[in-house]
């Protein structure tokens, strides 16, 4: 998949997201969207009845059935809804990939995502990783 910015998107890798799909309470099927603002393109979060919003529960999609409406075509990615409320917590880690997908060894951060031991994917720029647990922010964290 190529996003609105010409890049290719990392495809979902199912057989890593499967062992962590159940701890994880929202899911998404998403898509870049062009800002038409000069910004990187906006991921937009979508389920069945189309854009969701992350401060309606209701709307989120299990693992499941994301899995199953990203596969039918027409999105970037799947995607874990955060709310600052739900436990839900991730950490970015840019530019730790080389051109090859190998780790730049000066970025000690990987390592602290690999010691979370909870779910780590690369980013859909495939330049970055990006991990999720289940915690609180600490306080003073900007969202």
């Amino acid at each position: 998949m190529i996003d609105v910015t010409g890049k290719a998107v990392v495809a979902p890798d199912f057989s890593t997201i499967d062992e962590f799909a159940g701890v994880f309470p929202g899911w998404c099927a998403w898509r870049y969207e062009d800002r038409c603002s000069g910004k990187k393109p906006a991921k937009v979060p979508f389920g069945k009845r189309g854009r969701l919003s992350t401060a309606e529960p209701a709307s989120w999609l299990a693992y499941s059935d994301a899995r199953v409406f990203f596969n039918g075509g027409g999105f970037d990615g799947l995607g874990v809804l955060m709310t600052g409320s739900n436990g839900v917590v991730a950490f970015d880690v840019d530019g730790c990939l080389d051109d090859a997908g190998n780790v730049v060894a000066e970025h000690d951060a990987v390592a602290a995502l690999e010691a979370m031991g909870s779910y780590i994917e690369v980013s859909p720029g495939g330049r970055g990783l990006r991990g999720f647990v289940i915690g609180a922010k600490p306080e003073g964290c900007r969202e």
